[in-house]
């Protein structure tokens, strides 16, 4: 089995139980601490791939790191997998959480890649935009790629809009070299 789908059935089970127990908020902050530092740490996510280090040392480690920090449910949700032996999955798990969740509560990630700063006009237009596309209520992230020259790229989903200048001009390159 894969190991996406490993973390998706583990990160499947956590969504659930977490709803049910009403701690769903709780265990999304959790998880999206958890998210944040197995991306900002190497280190930490070399140590949980480790085969070399036992069990029981990986679970004091996360022990020590996590108690205080996350809730009962998302720390014994952590033992169990140290347990387990599959303390690797915890860095897919995360994103695999995320995804379950923004699907529950109707979310959808939405990108914007522009060549200048987005205004809260022009955001207005990106989430309208993003509506119109899907009946989901957009989370959007932004960044800034001046290599566009101007106009920008919008991704929904798996939808991609590629209005920048660089987009045209490859497109009458492409069409220009047929």
């Amino acid at each position: 089995m894969s190991e996406i789908r490993v973390a998706s059935i583990y990160a499947k089970s956590l969504l659930e139980l977490a709803k049910e127990k009403g701690q769903l908020e709780e265990v999304k902050k959790d998880m999206d601490m958890l998210d944040d530092l197995c991306k900002k740490n190497h280190e930490f996510s070399l140590f949980l791939k480790n085969p070399i280090i036992t069990e029981n040392k990986k679970e004091k480690v996360m022990d020590k790191i996590f108690k205080g920090k996350v809730s009962d449910l998302t720390l014994r949700f952590f033992e169990l997998l140290s347990r387990k032996d599959r303390e690797e999955f915890l860095i897919m798990i995360p994103e695999q959480f995320n995804n379950r969740y923004n699907e529950l509560k109707g979310i959808v990630e939405v990108s914007v890649v522009s060549a200048v700063d987005i205004d809260e006009s022009m955001m207005k237009e990106f989430v309208s935009l993003s509506k119109k596309y899907t009946d989901k209520t957009p989370n959007i992230s932004t960044s800034i790629d001046p290599s566009l020259i101007g106009g920008f790229i919008l991704t929904i989903g798996d939808k991609r809009l590629d209005q920048s200048v660089k987009g045209k001009l490859n497109r009458i390159k492409q069409a220009i070299t047929k």
